[in-house]
Formats: C-alpha cells, structure tokens, sequence
C-alpha cells in the first residue's frame, strides 16, 4: 500500500512537471500555434496586410475592440481577476490601448523617413543614420523604414523603463502613490518578482491603464496631467508599457526590420531602399541609462514570466495586436 501510494505521489509529481512544461511551451507559442482553444483564433487588427517579407501596409488598419476585449477578458479569467473587459466602459481604454499613448515621431534622413519605436533602439538607430550622413551618400529613393521587436521582450524593456521613471517622479514629486491608488504593485520591493506580478495583475484589471479612458493626442498630455497621478505620467512613464502596434498604424513602412537581427537587416534594408555607403550597424554610440537594468527590475520580471507561465500569457494576450501585424 505505501508503495503503491509513493508511486501515486510520484506520477502526480510528473504528470504536473508535464504540464507545466507544456504550458509554457504554450506561453512562447501561443500566437503562431492557434490549435490550443485558449488562443483566441479571431484577428483583432484589420486592414493590415504583408506586402513583401519586409513591407508593411497599415495605414488603412483598424481595431476590433469587442473581439479584443474578449481576449482582454481571457487574460483577466487566466489571472482570477474580476473580468470586466466586455464591459463598454472598458472599450475605449481596450481600443486606445493598442492605439497607444506615445508621439508618432518621424526623423527624417534625406530621402529616409524613420519611425521611431520606443524600447527598440531608436536612439541607438538614428545615431547610425547621422554617421551615414556624414559620409558621401545617396539613396536611389524614398524609403519609409521602421524596426521592430519580439513583443514580450519589448514589454521587459518597457517596464524597466517605466519603472526607472516611476521612481524618479516619487523623488521629485514627493507626494505620492500614497494618495489611495487603485495599483498595489509600488507595495512590494523594487526589482522584486512579487512587484512585477503584481504590475501585470495591475495592468490587467486597468488599475493603472484608467487614463486610457480618453486617448492623449501627444506627449504634452501627460505634462499636463501629471499632477494627477505623478507616478505614472512624469515623462510619460506609463505609455512606455504599450504595445509597438501604435506606432506602425496608420503607416505604409516600406522596409520593417528586426532589432534581434540588426546587423543583418540594416545590409538588408541598405539593398531594399537603395542607400550607398550605409556601412555596418554599430552598437555603442548612444547609450541609455535603463538598459544596465540599474533597478534589478529587468531581472525581477523574467523571473515573474519564468515563474508563472500564467502571467506570461497573460502578457502575451494583451499583446496579441503586436504578434498579429508582425507574423
């Protein structure tokens, strides 16, 4: 009998290490595998279309928001949150949520337009345009250019960003997240897998997404209102968190490359949109405070996604628009 029941015991141990195996095999998958029927199969981004591998049509694009919200939803059943993203009060911050809140900014390099993605290296990226400019160059057309990132990956770097500004807003400001919040997460240590869970629960149930209510036409906005809620508006901290999606509607990119293989789609984009003398991509010529992880907050959130595939996923949902324009 106590055989029998250690080797009970030992099945159950195995059978859970499976699952958890496979679920988060599900967690890295779940866009491009649509046969598991916890992954919404309906597209929420329409009038979207591939032109070629590295041309991108978007600029007649639109969200579905009820569809969307249901996927919101998903997310919030996932977590054991109260679900109320079906609700219509939610539809305008489910749909401004993909719109996202950040400036649509264009540098323009001669015959280059180049829109920049926040969490992507644009800064790194446009400092290698100004090398090229400052060599003999030519382009042999105009070339609308944009790079991009693995969307679970973006949201890392954008938490850490947000919470790097996060905390500076609560040294400069001094009044705080002390005047009854509706987030929970800033109860937790910083750089802390619990504080970043608990971010990711925040997000979910929009606790700290409430001013997606009306959609901020420009980053002045949040200078505007940041006295509302210091924390989460300084130097639109917040918006830092949206998806990539934003950024790309409405726009015809003529070449959409990889930040996860810059070198190679830099050569590639030179060849597509005619650029002379664009030479290699070199790395270190700006550099940004956040990407050294000075908060351990970087570290604090893999740990979260390792830990808890549930969270992972729940990510991964409410990034779905990202894994839909750029499969």
């Amino acid at each position: 009998m106590i055989q029998l029941s250690i080797l009970y015991i030992l099945g159950l141990f195995i059978l859970v290490i499976v699952t958890a195996k496979q679920f988060c095999e599900l967690c890295r998958n779940f866009v491009v595998n649509s046969q598991t029927k916890s992954i919404p199969e309906v597209k929420i981004i329409k009038g979207t279309k591939r032109v070629a591998p590295f041309e991108l049509d978007a600029s007649n694009w639109t969200i579905d928001t009820e569809e969307f919200a249901k996927t919101w939803a998903q997310a919030q059943t996932l977590l054991g949150l109260d679900v109320d993203a079906q609700d219509h009060k939610r539809y305008n911050q489910i749909k401004n949520w993909n719109l996202n809140s950040q400036a649509k900014s264009v540098s323009k390099f001669k015959n280059l337009s180049f829109s920049l993605v926040a969490k992507v290296a644009s800064e790194e990226i446009a400092a290698n345009m100004k090398v090229w400019l400052q060599q003999p160059h030519s382009t042999s057309r105009k070339c609308a250019i944009a790079f991009v990132r693995d969307p679970l990956a973006r949201f890392i770097s954008g938490y850490v960003e947000f919470e790097w500004r996060f905390v500076q807003a609560g040294k400069k400001y001094k009044e705080s997240i002390l005047n009854s919040p509706n987030y929970t997460f800033h109860n937790y240590d910083l750089g802390s897998k619990e504080r970043a869970a608990a971010f990711i629960s925040d997000l979910v149930a929009f606790n700290v997404i409430d001013w997606l209510h009306d959609l901020p036409p420009n980053l002045a906005w949040f200078d505007n209102h940041v006295m509302e809620s210091p924390q989460l508006f300084h130097r639109n901290a917040i918006a830092h968190i949206c998806p990539l999606v934003g950024r790309l509607g409405g726009k015809k990119i003529d070449f959409l490359g990889q930040l996860e293989h810059i070198s190679r789609d830099w050569k590639l984009m030179a060849d597509h949109c005619g650029i002379d003398n664009l030479g290699s991509f070199e790395r270190g010529l700006t550099s940004h405070i956040t990407s050294n992880d000075p908060q351990g907050t970087k570290k604090g959130m893999k740990l979260a996604l390792e830990y808890d595939c549930k969270l992972k996923t729940a990510v991964c949902l409410l990034l779905k628009a990202d894994y839909e324009i750029l499969s």
